[in-house]
């Protein structure tokens, strides 16, 4: 096994830029599925998920077959990003519990 490449920052610039893009897009996602009902929120957000999932698992076993990156920056890096999302996730979906509907107003 080669050594990962010379280039310390790669990985965490690569971890964060994707974290960052995740973030935007769940963000924008995630208050588009809450206007249109909780169940609908729902599902969006489970088919998300898993999307994340899928792409984040591609791209570590891309890194660990080419050395091209240090996985283990990438995960560490792009963690961080994951969980303020989830963060902004929670709050986004607790303050659309919090308003009241029209059908209760």
């Amino acid at each position: 096994m080669t050594a990962p490449a010379e280039r310390p920052s790669a990985p965490v610039s690569i971890g964060a830029g994707l974290g960052l893009v995740n973030l935007a897009v769940g963000y924008l996602i995630t208050r588009r599925s809450l206007r249109s009902g909780m169940k609908s929120a729902m599902a969006t957000l489970a088919g998300g998920f898993l999307a994340r999932l899928f792409v984040v698992v591609s791209l570590m076993l891309l890194f660990r077959r080419t050395d091209s990156v240090d996985p283990a920056a990438f995960a560490l890096t792009f963690l961080v990003f994951f969980f303020a999302y989830l963060g902004v996730e929670m709050i986004l979906v607790d303050r659309s519990l919090a308003q009241p509907t029209e059908a209760t107003a």
